[in-house]
């Protein structure tokens, strides 16, 4: 075997699409923010390096992951898009020896497994529900790639998605609290023909609603710039709902319909936040209420983005309103 350091990132983008050839349904989203990661003239190379390494034994490429480190997640070495070959534990082991090696050498405490560059690129090994339509936006697997985690006895923690019904929801029991929203903060759409502006507020909120986030590290105006234009050529201003109180941002909602669907009868809510000083304010409550009134009569169905299984606020917006666990993903930490 062997460990084949700065990887091309064509063959890597060969060898991942290798992986899911046999998964038609596949739509291979995470390509761009690849090669997004890999511009060593994007805003992302200024605080991070990226190294793409992959194993290799008689039969070619077996796994490959990238490698990355930023200043401003100083004490961690992550190893985001993992991509392997089915009944490779001996290879994946060996590309973990030299990942511990390397994280050693660059003075790192720990390593986290699922963590794509930042928590806004993606994040999490799906662990279940490998059958189930693979939706715009959210990770994918296959199943086995939880094993060859499993086994390097790490630190796990789970995350859940839910699915909802639409033509169950019920707001009635809320009537109340949602005249207290109406009174105390507004609802806009983004206005995406001043998308500078906009960039500017939703990079503000997310350093503010996440901060004590366990994955999340603060980002920069010119990143989430890059990722929403990307986003924008498939989206509207409907898309990213800003709560404001006295006309200063508080929260917001990143939501889309689910592009990967033929005919599309489901949206993907992607990223929800409230600064601290509003959360259980009623204001995640007004985002959600505008979102539904936008979608009304449009889609069947409502999927969450992942919660971290111990965030019990947000999962209880999920059971209050009768929605069902749907996938779960993991994030894998590995102590140095």
């Amino acid at each position: 075997m062997e460990t084949i350091k700065n990887l091309p990132i064509s063959k890597y983008i060969s060898f991942y699409s290798n992986v899911y050839r046999d998964i038609p349904e596949y739509k291979y989203t995470d390509i761009p923010i690849l090669k997004m990661l890999n511009n060593k003239k994007g805003p992302f190379s200024d605080h991070a390096e990226v190294l793409l390494i992959a194993v290799s034994s008689t039969d070619g490429i077996a796994a490959a992951a990238t490698l990355i480190t930023t200043q401003r997640y100083p004490e961690t070495l992550q190893v985001a898009f993992f991509e392997a070959l089915p009944h490779k534990f001996e290879e994946v082991e060996y590309m973990f020896d030299y990942i511990k090696s390397y994280a050693l050498s660059m003075g790192k405490q720990k390593i986290i497994i699922g963590l794509n560059g930042h928590v806004n690129y993606g994040m999490g090994i799906l662990c279940n529900r490998f059958d189930s339509h693979i939706s715009f936006g959210t990770k994918f697997n296959p199943h086995y790639y939880e094993d060859y985690f499993t086994k390097l006895k790490c630190k796990e923690y789970l995350m859940l998605s839910f699915l909802m019904d639409m033509n169950k929801y019920n707001l009635d029991k809320e009537k109340k609290l949602l005249e207290r929203v109406g009174r105390n903060f507004t609802i806009r759409e983004a206005d995406f023909s001043n998308f500078q502006r906009e960039v500017e507020i939703y990079t503000y909120l997310n350093n503010l609603c996440f901060k004590k986030h366990m994955f999340y590290y603060e980002r920069c105006v010119d990143e989430d710039y890059e990722l929403l234009e990307e986003l924008k050529g498939h989206i509207s201003g409907k898309s990213l709902l800003i709560a404001e109180k006295d006309n200063e941002p508080i929260g917001y909602m990143l939501w889309y319909p689910d592009f990967n669907q033929r005919e599309i009868n489901r949206f993907i809510i992607s990223e929800l936040g409230v600064v601290p000083e509003y959360q259980g304010s009623g204001a995640v409550l007004g985002l959600f209420l505008r979102c539904f009134e936008l979608v009304r009569g449009k889609y069947d169905f409502c999927e969450t983005s992942w919660i971290l299984h111990e965030n019990l606020r947000s999962k209880g917006f999920g059971y209050r309103w009768g929605a069902e666990e749907y996938k779960r993903y993991k994030v894998f930490e590995v102590s140095l």
